[in-house]
């Protein structure tokens, strides 16, 4: 799962939102390994677009939602709404806390 540019990314946590994001990210590569092969091709894809670089403290919340909530669905072994079609162009739609189940 890991490209350049997410283990670059991955290797230099500056905020402690940064640094929630590695164990989220890691703790998905980490279990995302008994899926379906397709469900794994889309995991792949979710995790290159959280892993954009940004210094936008807000982006970086919103990525993390979408981390624990991606998270949430691999522990669970099932991958439901967004994670079930590709990323979208451009910016992420705001995830709201309750939106995300808490670990």
């Amino acid at each position: 799962m890991r490209d350049a540019e997410s283990i670059n990314l991955l290797s230099l946590p500056t905020t402690k939102e940064d640094q929630e994001f590695v164990v989220y990210m890691l703790e998905i590569e980490n279990r995302y390994s008994t899926l379906k092969k397709q469900e794994r091709m889309r995991i792949e894809q979710w995790s290159r677009k959280l892993c954009q670089a940004t210094t936008n403290i807000e982006w970086k919340k919103n990525r993390n939602r979408y981390a624990i909530l991606l998270l949430d669905q691999v522990l669970n072994n099932k991958l439901e709404s967004p994670f079930t079609s590709t990323p979208p162009e451009g910016g992420l739609i705001v995830l709201q806390q309750y939106e995300v189940v808490s670990l």
